[in-house]
């Protein structure tokens, strides 16, 4: 029986080792999307049960010892539920930074329309879903923010924050590529331009517009 699994476990290997490297890819990338979805399932089911315990000292008296019980326990029970909370999320942030990493290796094989597949789009489309809520959450320094900052060492704040925009600034631009890439691939193969694309290439324009406004105020300090 052990000879048997591990043939069998051999076998699989092989043939995974035989794949190409894009459908590799592809399949480590989908998997990485399957457990994120997963995790984001199980912690919403998790906070909407964390949500039903809610405390409620008004129909409760520390003088009754049932009622006491009752609200030790459901201290506990909240206190284990966040606890878990918190490490699905960490490990849904863990597989959103795995998602995130395969983009690159995944846009490469848009360049060879032959090994374009559902998967291979399905992935891509959920990575850079991922990026343009990340991307579409920074909050760019604004007029008022700036007049907040005070103090010897604000120079060398808005320096810091100046370059950390920067990097934002190049990460909406490195999508907006990606995205015009992936536009031109599928069409390719479908025909025709897709609107959701170009409606977040759009989003991710003006996201960029307000990014180069801060760094212009923040220069002019």
């Amino acid at each position: 029986m052990i000879k048997k699994s591990i043939f069998v476990l051999i076998t699989i290997l092989t043939l995974w080792q035989a794949l190409p490297a894009d459908a590799v890819l592809t399949d480590l990338a989908s998997e990485s999307v399957k457990k994120h979805q997963e995790l984001l399932v199980t912690i919403a089911e998790k906070e909407r049960i964390l949500n039903t315990l809610r405390m409620n000292p008004a129909k409760a008296s520390l003088w009754n010892f049932a009622d006491r019980n009752r609200r030790e326990r459901t201290v506990q029970q909240r206190s284990r539920l966040i606890n878990e909370i918190n490490s699905l999320n960490h490990q849904s942030d863990q597989v959103k930074l795995d998602i995130l990493s395969q983009r690159a290796g995944l846009y490469e094989s848009l360049k060879n329309p032959s090994e374009i597949t559902d998967s291979l789009v399905a992935a891509i489309n959920y990575g850079d879903k991922l990026e343009f809520e990340r991307l579409a959450a920074y909050q760019f320094l604004d007029q008022a923010s700036i007049s907040l900052k005070n103090g010897s060492d604000k120079a060398e704040l808005l320096k810091t924050i100046y370059t950390r925009q920067s990097l934002v600034i190049n990460d909406i631009d490195a999508m907006i590529s990606r995205l015009k890439a992936k536009n031109t691939a599928l069409k390719a193969i479908s025909g025709a331009f897709i609107g959701e694309i170009d409606t977040q290439i759009q989003e991710l324009g003006e996201i960029r517009r307000k990014g180069q406004i801060s760094q212009d105020l923040i220069k002019d300090k």
